[in-house]
């Protein structure tokens, strides 16, 4: 069945209770639903990136939106924000705006430029380096159709090299810091191969993931978020990786960020003995916030704890978030 809000227009469908607004794509709540928060596989592990995406639709084609934000409001109106540039200004303009890492440019940078940029910033040994970029000169010539013929593997009278020079002169349409960003981002060493650690970042809430893989992703540090106390299957697949490291030789470290209030601090608690009985791995877990003594240097504001929460007991008492 259906109502009629008569003082928007809005249909609301109603089942048994409960009633679901009917927006348009121009209302924030049309978006909410739609966010989706995309994950990646990494060491046999599902890795969620925290900030919410979007997929928008318009005349025919179809992106996706990255609005930098694991807050589903704020993400919520950014897509729509989107979307009403879509419809005002159309997918070029709004591209420049939302996406202007990725827009192609007259004045892009060459193919050798490109390489020569990434060889300076990307870390990689000469060796290695020197196998990605054949590898991606092939791609080039592939794409642009220059075969060279056998002459290409003429290394004594030149034939390499002219075929070399008129692949580097390629431009590949994007802005040499944006192509730069764009490596820095995508291809990721693993830099904790020759150490002797494996270290994660734990939160208990979505609300700081956000905050806390911004700094870990430039270390290459991986950052799990408990959403309260961890499920056994999460410890579980979280153990297997931590047995993996152990049998490399590596001492696993753990860092968390959570609640100073009863339940928050069992939380940690809990996943140690955990990976220690259930599963028979030994970690060394960190609370690197929030702490008694970080309440008191920064004056931090207290909350009086939920009757609702279990481990409470006792006389009433007040815990920092």
């Amino acid at each position: 069945m259906k109502l009629q809000n008569n003082q928007s227009g809005t249909e609301v469908a109603q089942s048994g209770t409960e009633k679901v607004r009917r927006v348009g794509r121009s209302h924030v709540d049309y978006w909410t639903p739609r966010l989706k928060k995309r994950s990646y596989e990494w060491e046999g592990r599902t890795v969620e990136i925290p900030e919410w995406q979007v997929r928008i639709a318009h005349l025919g084609r179809r992106e996706w939106f990255n609005t930098s934000t694991p807050n589903k409001a704020i993400a919520a109106e950014k897509a729509r924000k989107i979307y009403l540039s879509l419809i005002a200004k159309g997918w070029q303009a709004t591209l420049d705006e939302f996406k202007p890492d990725m827009q192609v440019a007259n004045d892009g940078c060459t193919v050798g430029e490109f390489l020569e940029q990434v060889k300076a910033v990307s870390g990689l040994k000469p060796v290695t380096f020197e196998i990605y970029a054949k590898k991606f000169r092939s791609v080039v010539a592939g794409a642009f159709g220059i075969d060279g013929g056998k002459a290409k593997h003429d290394y004594v009278h030149g034939g390499h090299k002219e075929w070399l020079a008129r692949v580097c002169a390629k431009r590949r349409g994007y802005h040499r810091q944006a192509a730069t960003r764009i490596v820095q981002d995508c291809y990721r060493r693993n830099l904790w191969t020759q150490q002797s650690a494996h270290v994660e970042i734990w939160g208990e809430k979505d609300a700081i993931s956000g905050i806390l893989y911004r700094e870990a992703n430039t270390f290459g540090v991986k950052v799990f978020t408990c959403r309260g106390f961890a499920s056994l299957s999460a410890l579980y697949s979280a153990a297997n990786t931590f047995k993996n490291a152990v049998a490399n030789g590596k001492k696993v470290f753990i860092y968390y960020f959570g609640d100073h209030d009863p339940s928050g601090l069992a939380i940690d608690r809990a996943a140690v003995a955990s990976f220690r009985h259930d599963f028979g791995v030994e970690v060394e877990l960190t609370r690197a916030a929030v702490t008694p003594i970080q309440i008191i240097l920064h004056s931090l504001p207290t909350r009086p704890v939920k009757k609702t929460d279990t481990r409470a007991g006792g006389p009433p008492q007040r815990h920092c978030r």
